[in-house]
């Protein structure tokens, strides 16, 4: 398993909160609600992690979340 650390930007509503995690809900991930704007992602160990990279970078570079690695606990190529 990898975890990552999303940090919701202030405006984010729910709604537009599950429009963009819903790309890494289909591709396994799941999350736990933090205190304030903190989710904690967790992304099993059958999940492309390169594609759970990209779609946490998506929604760093569209203003949703701000994100940081936890524990990258995935082979790299």
């Amino acid at each position: 398993h990898s975890t990552y650390r999303i940090f919701l930007a202030e405006s984010v509503s729910v709604d537009i909160f599950r429009k963009y995690w819903q790309p890494l809900e289909e591709i396994g991930c799941s999350y736990e609600k933090g205190q304030g704007r903190l989710i904690a992602v967790d992304v099993p160990r059958n999940t492309d992690i390169y594609k759970t990279y990209n779609f946490l970078e998506e929604g760093e570079k569209k203003g949703i979340w701000e994100f940081e690695e936890g524990h990258c606990g995935h082979p790299l190529k």
